[in-house]
């Protein structure tokens, strides 16, 4: 593989994912707790997040344009009960928190900003693998699509300045034909220090239905 090939691949990923309308990324991120976003173009979100348990109720944001709706929805007969709308928020909801971790569009962020990137073709799937500072990734996305997160935040709560030394892997999976994106692998060593407390990250993003979502407002 030419020198090159790694960044030259990636850029045809972001490029493909930019141009699609719409898409679903579902994520595992531990503690029993799953969660899926659809996104819309230009700006319309449903988030779902339920708690592995029997008789959960999943967690329900949904997002059009500037409004916003919460709902708490029976997974086992699919009923929602939706409060709203109200005037959206800035960053999206899961499990009752606002986070810029669920914004879909981040971990392709992640991926664009990655450094030291590696190609591999084998099996016949293009995989790449680098380092990136995810919590930097973040705060670029929600400046791009949602607001800025404030600064104090940034060093308090997302320590960015740590994972600029520390930087997270990233691993990611695309389509040799689309040039979409399948799945981004996301993972930050576990590492505490007296101050700030610094936690670990693994989470797997998969992609899929493509230019098939369609996000409406309840009735």
């Amino acid at each position: 593989m030419r020198a090159g090939d790694a960044e030259f691949v990636r850029d045809q990923a972001t490029d493909a994912m930019r141009r699609v309308a719409s898409y679903r990324v579902d994520a595992d991120p531990g503690g029993g707790l799953r969660y899926s976003v659809e996104y819309e173009r230009p700006d319309s979100y449903h988030s779902s997040s339920i708690y592995d348990y029997p008789g959960a109720r999943s967690n329900e944001g949904l997002f059009v344009g500037n409004k916003r709706y919460l709902g708490s929805c029976d997974a086992g007969r699919g009923g929602c009960d939706w409060v709203g709308p109200s005037r959206r928020e800035y960053l999206l909801d899961v499990g009752g928190e606002a986070s810029p971790a669920v914004l879909p569009q981040w971990p392709v962020v992640a991926l664009e900003m990655a450094t030291r990137l590696v190609l591999s073709t084998a099996g016949g799937e293009l995989r790449l693998r680098g380092e990136v500072n995810h919590r930097r990734a973040m705060a670029a996305n929600s400046d791009r699509w949602v607001g800025s997160i404030p600064d104090e935040v940034l060093q308090k709560s997302f320590n960015v300045d740590y994972y600029d030394s520390h930087p997270a892997m990233i691993d990611a999976v695309i389509d040799p034909q689309t040039h979409q994106v399948k799945s981004i692998t996301v993972t930050a060593d576990y590492v505490s220090t007296p101050e700030p407390l610094v936690s670990g990250f693994h989470i797997v993003f998969t992609y899929s239905k493509f230019n098939e979502i369609t996000i409406e407002a309840p009735e």
